[in-house]
């Protein structure tokens, strides 16, 4: 292929939705490059029962990079779809074979930031902003964390240049953030009337 043709002195993969496009990306370009960098997600993550109308009443101790991934079932045939957090999980197994002591795994959570399609950050601070109730999700103790795509992406550029290797979290801030911590900030950078619902996230 036109990959495998040339030497890449990096390799930023960070689009992979399906673990068959790493397949292929990695078969065309193990010969090819010095380091692979490939953006997986904290939803590679095997977290049995975590529900989030709970969360902010369990502890639960900080996921480390050495937490229990995501496998398939014993039916399993390679081909098969996945699920996006095993299909994380299995995009990173195919790196980490394909490029061994080359490859560099990066987990985030929630993205936010300028020209961000989903709205999922960005519909809190617009929505408050035009005051009246606001109906809030779930938990007011549940943890929220998000990593601006700048910082993210930076991060992600300065690791490649350092050809860092292991796999990392990438989640923010650096101290619990709660999700009611996080809509008063947002109703704090306006002076729209705005109050609070708390809904079950089942509604």
């Amino acid at each position: 292929s036109t990959l495998s043709r040339r030497k890449w002195d990096a390799v930023l993969d960070n689009n992979a939705r399906d673990y068959r496009w790493v397949q292929r990306s990695a078969r065309a370009l193990k010969d090819s490059t010095d380091h692979y960098l490939f953006v997986s997600s904290i939803s590679a993550y095997d977290v049995p029962g975590f529900s989030y109308e709970t969360a902010g009443n369990v502890r639960m101790e900080p996921l480390r990079e050495d937490h229990k991934r995501f496998t398939p079932p014993a039916s399993w045939k390679d081909g098969d779809v996945a699920p996006y957090g095993l299909t994380k999980a299995l995009s990173e197994n195919i790196v980490n074979e394909t490029f061994p002591g080359r490859a560099c795994i990066v987990r985030p959570g929630l993205i936010v930031g300028p020209t961000d399609p989903t709205d999922r950050f960005t519909y809190w601070p617009v929505r408050i902003d035009e005051g009246g109730e606001v109906l809030a999700p779930g938990n007011p103790q549940h943890s929220a964390q998000v990593i601006d795509m700048r910082d993210l992406t930076e991060w992600i550029v300065r690791l490649a240049e350092g050809r860092v290797t292991g796999a990392f979290n990438a989640t923010g801030p650096a101290t619990r953030l709660t999700m009611a911590e996080m809509l008063a900030a947002c109703r704090a950078a306006t002076s729209a009337p705005v109050s609070f619902t708390w809904v079950p996230e089942s509604f």
